[in-house]
């Protein structure tokens, strides 16, 4: 599938199930900030896993890496030559007869297109959306947009933002915590909206996970802070795992076992 805008391109990746399956379930998955999810053996297994198991796979890429690169020449306005990444040029993004549009939006658009799209094209059971990394970015930012979601995992991806003040984040590109969206909101906001059908009622289910010993990002003790403060507030359908790896990466057997049991 592929979405172009501004001469970018965004491309996702269909992978159906077994035929045989009489219930028709979907993973939206994102991959963050590599080449593409195809290069994670994490990634594969899951995906292995999970399609004997009668999940067909809707495969997204972060806009501006791997897939969905940008070119000097496809960017809409003038690149800011001091940064080094497709990513990060991002944030020069100005549209001068759209000046409202935010250099934000441009990450958002092609997938949220990719997604919406796809999800009127094609008649799931059940929808949930699964990302790693930047992927967990993407996952919690389009679950707040797309009620469509039943449920969503967020693994190594974002914490509330008081906690991006200490050494326990790395936190790495702009999207993360330099947007001007986040001068309005913050990423607990996301995580409840991320429950929310398009009434505003806490039908849909949000999983935040992190991994104990990452090696990337999100560490102890800062997420274990982070679930205990949310276990007393109680808020419905938010869940938080801290899973024993060791790893910047999906824990495959533990994340099938939670799609099975808990949605």
């Amino acid at each position: 599938y592929k979405i172009k805008y501004y001469n970018i391109n965004n491309y996702a990746f269909h992978h159906k199930a077994n035929d045989k399956c009489k219930i028709k379930k979907l993973i939206i998955y994102s991959n963050g900030h590599s080449f593409s999810a195809y290069d994670h053996q994490d990634f594969l297994d899951f995906k292995k896993k999970a399609v004997e198991k009668c999940y067909d796979f809707f495969v997204i890429g972060m806009t501006g890496l791997g897939f969905n690169a940008i070119s000097n020449n496809s960017f809409p306005s003038q690149i800011d030559n001091t940064v080094s990444t497709n990513l990060e040029i991002i944030r020069s993004f100005y549209d001068k007869e759209f000046p409202n549009k935010k250099p934000l939006s441009l990450m958002l658009t092609g997938n949220y297109y990719l997604i919406t799209n796809f999800l009127n094209e094609n008649k799931y059971e059940n929808i949930y959306m699964v990302g790693l990394s930047g992927g967990g970015w993407y996952t919690t930012f389009l679950s707040s947009l797309i009620t469509n979601i039943d449920a969503s995992f967020s693994i190594a991806g974002t914490l509330p933002l008081i906690f991006y003040l200490n050494s326990y984040h790395n936190s790495g590109t702009w999207e993360q915590d330099s947007s001007e969206i986040y001068n309005h909101l913050d990423y607990i906001d996301l995580y409840i909206l991320s429950t929310m059908n398009e009434k505003f009622y806490a039908t849909r289910k949000h999983f935040q996970i992190y991994n104990s010993k990452d090696r990337c990002c999100f560490l102890l003790p800062a997420t274990s802070k982070f679930k205990k403060i949310f276990e007393k507030l109680k808020i419905k359908n938010v869940y938080i795992y801290i899973w024993e790896n060791n790893e910047h990466s999906i824990v495959v057997d533990k994340l099938i076992k939670i799609l099975e049991d808990k949605v």
